[in-house]
């Protein structure tokens, strides 16, 4: 059955819906369409960053990720841990692990569990930029939206707390949250939130697949966006649910 249309934020153009018989059916795809249709300023604002275009959240998450494939050798199935608070870098590393197919794990301190590798707020996140920046070729860059894409729906994404998620369940949690909150241009949403919760993640991966919504991670909003909503605890990003 053909995807008719996109079910929130930018439409994809008519030629893509025609060939392509499977739709936004992945966390993977919901966030490749983001990075391709967008009508926005900035994707993500926070204080260590600053203000990120489009172009440089897709372009540094797949930097990340051919520097874990081709350094790592993560790949499909193995699980990549995450010692670290909820934040913009959080984001871009787990689209990069999501979209090798491989899994996301939220870590606790003192975890034991084997894991392909672990990264925390002291890991080197230039030497990981600079790396993928020397593999970064249009063909290889070509080549991860291509493995993305591919992932199937009912692929493990993440394990939270021992459950597993599957890409086509956070589909869900994301269409849910979009549905509560409907995008609209120049709208922003305040995080200030630095646990990784699944329903606040699936807030940020619901901005970045709309295409119009900029992400604010923090307390305050530096522009004093007079379109901002405000998500501070689990009730407000989860609807009590």
């Amino acid at each position: 059955m053909i995807q008719k249309s996109f079910p929130f934020g930018i439409q994809p153009e008519l030629s893509e819906l025609t060939r392509d018989e499977r739709g936004p059916d992945t966390a993977n795809r919901l966030l490749l369409h983001g990075a391709r249709y967008h009508d926005r300023k900035s994707l993500f604002v926070s204080p260590d960053l600053g203000e990120m275009p489009d172009w440089r959240g897709d372009r540094i998450s797949i930097r990340i990720a051919l520097a874990l494939r081709e350094d790592l050798h993560v790949g499909p199935g193995d699980q990549v841990g995450f010692l670290m608070p909820l934040s913009v870098r959080w984001a871009l590393l787990e689209r990069a692990v999501w979209g090798l197919g491989a899994v996301s794990v939220p870590l606790s301190p003192g975890s034991d569990r084997a894991l392909k590798a672990v990264f925390s707020a002291d890991s080197d996140w230039d030497a990981l930029l600079d790396r993928g920046g020397v593999l970064d070729t249009p063909e290889r860059a070509s080549w991860f939206r291509a493995a993305a894409r591919e992932v199937p729906p009912d692929v493990v994404a993440s394990i939270e707390s021992g459950a597993e998620l599957r890409h086509e369940e956070w589909v869900l949690r994301i269409e849910r949250f979009l549905a509560r909150f409907p995008p609209a241009r120049g709208r922003r949403n305040l995080l200030a939130i630095g646990k990784p919760w699944v329903a606040a993640r699936a807030l940020i991966y619901a901005g970045w697949a709309d295409g119009l919504t900029t992400v604010v991670f923090g307390s305050e909003d530096p522009a004093g966006g007079t379109d901002c909503r405000r998500f501070a605890t689990l009730s407000d990003v989860s609807g009590g649910s």
